[in-house]
């Protein structure tokens, strides 16, 4: 089998969508700002897909892994006018990787992590006019599970604090030690991702 992978067609879309809902747990991804969905065939006939988009900022590992972290004055967000969030923009995030399910089971979701490496810096660059020097991935799977990372030399830095940035409690400590003390009410949990990166460059 022969893998090509190529963005996707404005009428191929509902599709693209179709087969996220049924195959991966977070289902459709409708990103806001810059993004790339693409399908990967075999003589013209899908075998899966995956969506390229602009990574999030405030993950501590890895920033420290791509040299970001320095501008993070005792970790709080940089100002608007840091180089942060140039680098940043250099860093693309892979998500909602799906392998139908005729074609699983053969080690395709390894070759599709594989080429999307490649697709990355070719179709990202041309669409955007900007460089790529690695790439991302926040996942539920631990790196005993993560063989489409592993298997491709990606590195695992570590897990997410699970907590969003406006819902974190101020003091955390603090509250462990005063029981009085409620969680604000807009705290929002998320599981803790399990956090891969590849540098490409």
């Amino acid at each position: 089998m022969r893998l090509t992978a190529r963005p996707v067609e404005e009428e191929e879309s509902k599709a693209f969508n179709e087969n996220l809902d049924r195959l991966h747990y977070a289902g459709a991804c409708h990103p806001v700002g810059r993004f790339l969905r693409l399908v990967f065939c075999d003589s013209g006939r899908w075998v899966g897909g995956f969506v390229l988009r602009n990574t999030i900022p405030h993950v501590s590992c890895r920033d420290r892994f791509f040299g970001l972290y320095k501008y993070r004055s005792k970790g709080r967000f940089p100002r608007s006018d840091s180089p942060y969030w140039k680098r940043l923009n250099e860093l693309v995030n892979i998500g909602r990787i799906f392998v139908l399910p005729e074609f699983q089971g053969r080690g395709m979701g390894i070759r599709i992590v594989a080429l999307a490496e490649h697709c990355a810096v070719q179709y990202w660059e041309e669409l955007y006019d900007s460089r790529v020097v690695g790439l991302d991935c926040l996942d539920l799977a631990p790196p005993e599970k993560a063989r489409i990372f592993i298997e491709n030399d990606w590195s695992y830095l570590g897990k997410t604090t699970g907590h969003s940035r406006k819902g974190r409690p101020p003091s955390m400590k603090k509250q462990e030690t005063d029981k009085r003390t409620p969680a604000p009410s807009l705290t929002v949990i998320h599981p803790p991702w399990f956090v891969y990166a590849k540098r490409l460059c």
